[in-house]
């Protein structure tokens, strides 16, 4: 939905999407330039794209000086942008109407595109690889307490919503998608499941993998401020897709039950977190964050009932400690509730936060 966003803001998204663009198709008539007269295959541009986007963590990981160059990142930035544009105009979701092509046009364009080894699956595996050094390079600057520069994160958090748009496409030439953005329409969210299609299995199906990526959200919630809150949301974001996954994409019972349990133990974590931050040094108690990430992480846990059963995770050893969990968190939440009750003297006007906490 577009209500509440501006023409200046429109604009500016416009201007900047126009800007990235520019940008990368630049760079690529640059790099092919000892061939100007042939025209790049769809595979190799994902393989430029995906040179471009992955040598900022390649260099990380050797120790190489490409980790703190501001124009590798920002050009990964940029190439990571425009696949999102590119996800936008193709799926449907974003101004793809401009063209002024008939529908049938755009249904054919769209199922093209997620056509078995086609534009998808290669934006899939490119997003999926990024994802991997973006964990990894996050990681290791936790463990070596090493600081990262805002362009770092603001490429790690680009790489994330890549990979959100990705996993959120809706098959079929109807391209009507389910909407994952945290913080909006939760009403009836809870019931949403995503059915990627088999072949994604390797992918996406890897609970090791998912372990860590809830890992990386303990070590950037530490720091949420500025481009790390953003990183923060945007990975909250990728965990709900994630608790959504169902369907054929599992092997069998044990695979299922096995992803189940990473994505249970890693909530069960973050809400331990919130428990205790709660209960306490009142000074250091960041309302404002504590209201988005509960909110995301109830749904979360929503999403996680909805898609794997109750019958099924009871199954799993955490998931009693997981409602236990959920219950201290909302019994913080009413004792906060009465405490601001009991300073407003029951004026339901004069109380802050109330609203979030319901």
């Amino acid at each position: 939905s577009d209500g509440g966003v501006s023409g200046e803001q429109k604009g500016a998204v416009m201007v900047e999407n126009a800007e990235a663009q520019a940008h990368l198709v630049g760079m690529m008539m640059s790099h092919a330039q000892h061939r100007p007269s042939r025209v790049a295959s769809q595979g190799e541009l994902f393989q430029l794209a995906e040179s471009l986007m992955s040598r900022p963590f390649a260099s990380a990981a050797g120790g190489g000086g490409a980790f703190n160059d501001t124009s590798t990142v920002y050009t990964a930035t940029q190439a990571s942008a425009l696949l999102i544009n590119l996800l936008g105009e193709i799926g449907g979701t974003s101004n793809s109407g401009a063209y002024n092509l008939p529908l049938e046009a755009h249904r054919r364009i769209h199922s093209d595109f997620e056509a078995v080894s086609n534009g998808l699956d290669a934006t899939l595996h490119l997003s999926m690889t990024c994802l991997g050094g973006a964990v990894r390079t996050l990681t290791d600057a936790r463990t070596n307490q090493q600081d990262i520069g805002e362009g770092m994160i603001g490429l790690c958090a680009s790489i994330v919503a890549l990979t959100v748009e990705t996993l959120s496409w809706e098959f079929g030439a109807g391209s009507s998608r389910s909407s994952f953005v945290l913080g909006e329409g939760r009403g009836g969210g809870a019931a949403t499941v995503i059915r990627p299609p088999e072949r994604w299995r390797e992918s996406i199906v890897r609970p090791d993998f998912l372990g860590a990526v809830f890992t990386v959200y303990t070590a950037v919630r530490d720091k949420a401020d500025g481009k790390n809150k953003e990183l923060s949301h945007k990975i909250r974001q990728l965990l709900l897709i994630l608790s959504s996954v169902s369907g054929i994409i599992y092997e069998n019972r044990e695979q299922r039950q096995a992803y189940a349990g990473f994505l249970v133990d890693g909530c069960l974590n973050v809400l331990a977190l919130l428990h205790q931050e709660a209960i306490g040094d009142g000074s250091t108690y960041d309302e404002s964050l504590a209201e988005t990430e509960t909110v995301d992480l109830c749904g979360m846990v929503a999403r996680i009932v909805a898609t794997f059963h109750i019958e099924g995770l009871c199954e799993l050893p955490s998931f009693g400690n997981l409602l236990g969990a959920v219950a201290a968190v909302g019994n913080d939440l009413l004792q906060k509730s009465l405490s601001e009750c009991e300073r407003a003297k029951g004026d339901i006007d004069d109380m802050e936060g109330i609203e979030w906490r319901r």
